[in-house]
């Protein structure tokens, strides 16, 4: 478990808190490690990016950039303009891992903070 612990890597430690009477003090048993953007995969329920009618120009390279990201999380497109919101689910094709990498480069095509992971 050690070989997951590096130098300013957020991780998730779970595990339990116990008495320690040799040391007359409490001591944490460690469970399990895990690096924060495993937890964020494992644990996404879907991956939102929120668009406007200022980003039809960048449709084509959003749809390269789901299909360089792939993996199982569903991916919901919500689209809103003065007149008319709305949302849609996409298809399996489009799942994706849903990392830290993806929300940056999502970010960074629309730029704006249009991408979102959903945990439940």
């Amino acid at each position: 478990m050690s070989d997951k612990l590096i130098v300013d890597d957020v991780v998730i430690i779970s595990g339990k808190i116990q008495r320690d009477d040799y040391r007359d003090g409490w001591q944490v048993i460690v469970d399990n490690i895990e690096d924060i953007s495993e937890v964020k995969i494992n644990y996404a329920k879907g991956f939102e990016v929120r668009l406007n009618e200022q980003h039809q120009p960048i449709f084509t390279k959003l749809y390269h950039l789901l299909a360089e990201h792939k993996g199982g999380c569903p991916v919901k497109i919500s689209y809103g303009t003065k007149r008319l919101k709305g949302s849609v689910l996409l298809s399996k094709e489009f799942r994706v891992n849903p990392d830290q990498a993806l929300v940056d480069a999502v970010n960074a095509l629309t730029l704006t903070q249009s991408s979102k992971i959903h945990y439940h």
